[in-house]
């Protein structure tokens, strides 16, 4: 509307543009605030699950580990809305999986955990190990084939994980026809327990601001605009590792 518009010079109508500005700049700092002041009445939706059997795990005794690439999709019998991770169990919201999606979470886990001082093997001398294993076992995608990764390796533990979601943005930064929606989950298995120590997972489809005013810190972590699927996964990977105690939890 230009200034010289009747309706700009008309006080009842600045009267009322200023009417609806102000509760919607009332709401946002409301929210904002309530975020910050009281996290137990209205938690973070980080977009993190935590399995309550390893809730309570330490694992600041790990100083070394491999990350497998993440396996791509799911059961093949499971039911039609809901899918299942075969190695951490959780459950998944249906959704298409974008072909090279595991190696790239992978290849972010191993970047956040050695940023963190964690002594991360190569993907290279992973994937080596894996060729020279017996078809036994690599035929699943499970425990043994940590076990087997980890111990060849000399690591404390192996991180293994499941990408159940990865839809990329349909749009633009600023106007998205579909936003971008990412899941996985993430597991860490110690070599010397022979087993895992550590379940969670990831499951966020991002939202604009006004529409989840809770989830304000993953839009801005995006850079105020709607995000990429690896840029939502990288955010994911970094809420998964505030939960657990590996590495300098300050990075």
């Amino acid at each position: 509307m230009r200034a010289n518009s009747p309706g700009f010079n008309n006080p009842s109508g600045r009267s009322s543009l200023k009417n609806f500005i102000a509760p919607v700049f009332a709401l946002l700092a409301l929210g904002l605030f309530s975020c910050a002041s009281d996290r137990r009445l209205m938690p973070e939706p980080t977009g993190v699950t935590v399995s309550d059997d390893v809730v309570s795990s330490d694992l600041s005794q790990i100083k070394s580990l491999a990350v497998i690439d993440f396996v791509e999709g799911h059961r093949s019998n499971a039911p039609r809305a809901v899918y299942s991770c075969d190695i951490t169990g959780f459950n998944f919201v249906h959704g298409a999986v974008s072909s090279g999606s595991g190696e790239l979470v992978a290849n972010q886990f191993r970047f956040e955990l050695s940023k963190r001082g964690v002594k991360v093997a190569s993907r290279e001398s992973v994937m080596s190990v894996i060729k020279q294993a017996d078809p036994d076992v690599t035929s699943e995608y499970g425990v043994q084939l940590g076990l087997f990764v980890g111990e060849k390796l000399g690591v404390d533990a192996v991180v293994m994980g499941s990408v159940m979601r990865f839809e990329e943005l349909v749009g633009a930064k600023l106007s998205a026809d579909k936003p971008a929606s990412v899941s996985f989950s993430f597991a860490v298995i110690d070599v010397r327990a022979k087993k895992i120590v550590w379940k969670s997972k990831f499951e966020k489809t991002q939202a604009s601001l006004f529409s989840n005013i809770l989830d304000y810190k993953t839009f801005f972590k995006g850079g105020m605009t709607w995000q990429k699927a690896h840029k939502l996964s990288s955010i994911g990977v970094k809420n998964i590792l505030r939960k657990i105690t590996i590495g300098d939890q300050k990075q």
